[in-house]
């Protein structure tokens, strides 16, 4: 995994892969950020202010505290605490399948 920051703009730049296990939970992607959108952290929330994000063949536009996911044609707009408390519900999971 690259990890590549912009101090000056709180930019962060990810490309390459990841695997996470945690209990019944396991994911493995592929990341790779926008060139030209980094992705911009807000300092005062674990909210990303905005930038582009590509996790496989997801595409994740972050704009303030909502986020729109992209899978071919097909899009929804969700808010990061959505997002964050589903990922943590399946990490939290006790069901393994």
């Amino acid at each position: 995994m690259v990890l590549k920051e912009n101090s000056s703009t709180n930019g962060v730049y990810f490309s390459g892969g990841y695997l996470f296990k945690s209990g019944c939970f396991s994911e493995n992607h592929i990341y790779k950020t926008e060139e030209s959108d980094w992705l911009i952290a807000d300092n005062n929330s674990d909210d990303t202010l905005s930038g582009t994000l590509y996790v496989d063949n997801l595409k994740y536009v972050y704009h303030g505290s909502s986020v729109t996911v992209y899978d071919g044609n097909k899009q929804g707009t969700f808010t990061q605490s959505e997002l964050r408390a589903e990922l943590n519900s399946q990490i939290n999971s006790t069901t393994c399948e």
